[in-house]
């Protein structure tokens, strides 16, 4: 039952993960409503995307190998790849947030 669940919440992120790879449902991305046609001008929609589907790609695998360790009783690996689900996230986030390659006009250097 719980490879199950897993398994469901690995198959949601992957196709999210696609679609966002491939380009599109850029709506999809939280934040990316609430800008302004101004500010999203001046982001790389293409590379955001992708970016952000990578990063949903990445979860799913892991979320999947969450539910085989529960399902097999491996508690230790199932803990420290819950652990790992928001790791990479907060990484993941942080490292693009920082990408100069998001900016269609980089800022200068200060």
């Amino acid at each position: 039952m719980v490879l199950i669940i897993f398994s469901g919440c690995a198959g949601l992120l992957l196709v999210l993960g696609v679609v966002l790879v491939a380009g599109k449902g850029a709506m999809l991305i939280a934040g990316y409503n609430q800008m302004s046609k101004t500010e999203r001008a001046q982001i790389n929609t293409q590379a955001l995307t992708r970016s952000t589907g990578l990063m949903l790609l990445v979860e799913a695998v892991i979320t999947e190998a969450v539910g085989l360790a529960a399902q097999f009783n491996v508690i230790w690996a199932a803990l420290i790849l819950t652990a790992a689900i928001p790791a990479v996230a907060i990484t993941w986030i942080i490292r693009l947030r920082h990408s100069p390659h998001l900016r269609v006009n980089p800022l200068p250097n200060s």
